[in-house]
């Protein structure tokens, strides 16, 4: 499927997945018959399913250029008691190729304010930065990071993977649903 989406993509496009894992025990079909998974993995184990899916992309041709991690803020609770809850979800950034593609950079504002004014040349004389390189209190903040904090979204129906509404509109701002 994502050999054929390749071909339609345009060559500036991105590709982002938002994949769950699983454990080699969960009660469907699947896990339980599959006699190869469960002579690989053990028995609870994490299966690492994202993690497998963005080599396998990689092999085909695709660039990872990021994982993010959206670390949920109000997650599902969970009944297990012999390991940690998980309350994330990786979100896989794919390009086409590893360069001359849509992004638009996004800059996380400081929280604080620098201690002492800073002068970018001046930097670049007593060797704190090297020629060329930016001044990031000057511009405004740092490169977005890759762990988002966010909320699930509220909905009328009942949804229990409720995904939010600012993950979209991140895509959109930076150019990832092109």
């Amino acid at each position: 499927m994502f050999d054929l989406l390749k071909i339609k993509l345009k060559d500036t496009g991105t590709c982002f997945i938002n994949l769950g894992d699983a454990y080699n025990h969960q009660a469907n079909d699947y896990f339980r018959n599959n006699k190869t998974l469960n002579k690989k993995f053990s028995r609870k184990s994490l299966l690492l399913l994202p993690y497998k899916f963005a080599i396998a992309m990689c092999e085909r041709g695709w660039c990872l250029r990021n994982i993010i991690i959206w670390h949920k803020v109000n997650p599902m609770p969970q009944s297990i008691k012999d390991r940690f809850s998980v309350d994330f979800e990786p979100i896989l950034f794919f390009t086409k190729a590893p360069t001359n593609y849509y992004f638009e950079q996004q800059l996380e504002p400081y929280k604080t304010k620098p201690i002492i004014k800073r002068n970018a040349c001046k930097l670049q004389e007593i060797g704190v930065i090297s020629a060329g390189e930016h001044d990031w209190y000057k511009c405004g903040g740092r490169n977005m990071p890759t762990t988002w904090s966010l909320t699930g979204e509220n909905m009328t129906a009942k949804h229990y993977a409720s995904y939010p509404k600012k993950i979209s509109s991140a895509n959109a701002k930076s150019g990832l649903s092109r």
